[in-house]
Formats: C-alpha cells, sequence, structure tokens
C-alpha cells in the first residue's frame, strides 16, 4: 500500500487521542469493542508527539479478538505500512482476509492491491487483484473501481481498453475517488487516450478537490463495521 492510501483512509476518520472521553475508557476496558476500536484509532492518529502505534495496536488487537472488522483493517494497514510494528505483507494480508471475512469491503481493496503489487509471500497475480477489486466494487467501493479502471488503462491482465477504463474511471470519480477524478482530470488536460477537452479536465480537477475536502471534513468516528 503507497503511503497516500494509508493517509486518504485516516483522513476520514479523523479522530484525536485528545478525544478519548473518561466514559469511553470506562467502556473500552469493560470489554466494548467499538470503544477499542476508537481508542486505538486516537492512538494512531494523535497529535505529533503522542501519537503511539504499539498501544494503537494493542487496542486493535482487544476489538479484533471480538470480531470487529475495522480493527481488522487498521491491524492490516499497520503491518503494511510497518509503523510501531516491523512491516510484515503476509501479517498483512492475513488481517485484511480476516477484516473482509467480517464485511470490510475496504479489506478487499487492499488484498487487491497487494496482489496487484506482489509481496513478501504474496506472489503479483493480476488475475486475483482483478477479483478483489470487483467483489469491492460490486458493493460500491470507488477505490475499487478506480482500481479496475487503472488495470484497464495499463493493460494489467486484461487487454488494454480505455473504453472501459473510462467507464470505471468515471464510476469511481463520481462515487468519491479522488485519485479517479485526479487521473481523469490529467487525461483530458493532455489528451491522454480521450480527446484534449480543458472544460472536462476542469471538471475533474474540481471533483477531485471536492472529494479531499469531504475526506477532510468527514464525521470524527468512523461508522460501524457491516
Amino acid at each position: 500500500m503507497k503511503p497516500w492510501t494509508a493517509c486518504l483512509l485516516f483522513a476520514s476518520i479523523g479522530i484525536t487521542h485528545a478525544q478519548i472521553s473518561p466514559n469511553e475508557q470506562k467502556v473500552a476496558d469493560q470489554g466494548d469493542a467499538k470503544a477499542q476500536l476508537d481508542i486505538g484509532i486516537s492512538y494512531e492518529l494523535a497529535p505529533p508527539g503522542r501519537v503511539d502505534y504499539p498501544k494503537a495496536m494493542e487496542w486493535y488487537e482487544k476489538a479484533a479478538s471480538q470480531g470487529n472488522a475495522e480493527a481488522e483493517l487498521h491491524i492490516g494497514l499497520l503491518y503494511d505500512s510497518g509503523l510501531g510494528t516491523p512491516k510484515d505483507d503476509r501479517k498483512a494480508m492475513e488481517a485484511f482476509k480476516k477484516a473482509s471475512a467480517l464485511g470490510s469491503v475496504e479489506a478487499d481493496g487492499f488484498v487487491a492491491a497487494l496482489y496487484l503489487n506482489g509481496a513478501e509471500g504474496t506472489p503479483q497475480d493480476y488475475g486475483k487483484a482483478m477479483e478483489w477489486y470487483k467483489k469491492a466494487a460490486a458493493q460500491g467501493d470507488a477505490e475499487a473501481e478506480y482500481g479496475i479502471g487503472d488495470m484497464y488503462l495499463k493493460g494489467q491482465g486484461v487487454p488494454q481498453d480505455t473504453a472501459q477504463a473510462l467507464d470505471w474511471l468515471k464510476k469511481a470519480g463520481d462515487h468519491g475517488s479522488y485519485m479517479a477524478a485526479m487521473k481523469l482530470g490529467h487525461m483530458y488536460e493532455t489528451g491522454q487516450g480521450v480527446p484534449q477537452d480543458l472544460n472536462e479536465a476542469l471538471k475533474w480537477f474540481s471533483k477531485a478537490d471536492n472529494h479531499m475536502r469531504a475526506a477532510n471534513t468527514a464525521p470524527a468516528v468512523s461508522p460501524a463495521p457491516k
């Protein structure tokens, strides 16, 4: 996973360590998985100097032991990024697949990305990457739609098909993918695979800006896992 991917995901959560209330701590200590998840997030996204990734992992593992999908997702992200723990692609994949089995659509996309790029213990496999992206896209995941479009654009595991790529990228851009909107903007700005159209480029760059603003003003606590 590239660093910007994690940043975009974390930006949509927007909770800090300072937001832990005594009551929330008490509820977490009593075994509430959602409170444990939120405390883990707060340690992970604390202000500079107060970030504590090992503590975040500790609380994520408590929540994950109770079947919390989002906690498993965050465990995978920490292993994938090597934050507070040695980078371990195998453990990242294991956590992402557990999160997927528990209903995390976002985890499907991270599994796909590991297959797409290849990782320790995970040979590059475009077919499996497409399979996992399509699984997430079927549930409305915009970043998975972007992944599919990008694979068609580059001809990764499928014949290169600009028309298919544009279809998927536009779906992704309309559904909130910053990366898809930016890519479409650049394509129309430069005439890459499409007739050059500066008005269309501006439209997609504006959508990308709106998507980033929306991510930065998301609710403080993410919704409960599906």
